[in-house]
């Protein structure tokens, strides 16, 4: 998603939603590859989510961990 999306005040939708092969399949750079890889392979999807966020004017990319109650 981009962050603007989440500012404006919208909602992640079915669409937004990636598998772990999908999403690392977005970013060619090895640093943003292997650290979200990482962060992948150590969440609980029953417990916790990310969110990958991009700005809309750099770019850059943002990893946020939620914990779902």
């Amino acid at each position: 998603m981009y962050a603007s999306d989440i500012l404006e005040g919208r909602l992640p939708t079915v669409h937004d939603y990636r598998k772990k092969d999908e999403i690392l399949d977005l970013f060619n750079t090895p640093v943003s590859h292997d650290k979200l890889e990482v962060l992948i392979n150590k969440y609980n999807p029953k417990k916790e989510g990310i969110i990958t966020m991009i700005t809309s004017y750099s770019n850059a990319t943002f990893f946020v961990t939620v914990k779902l109650t």
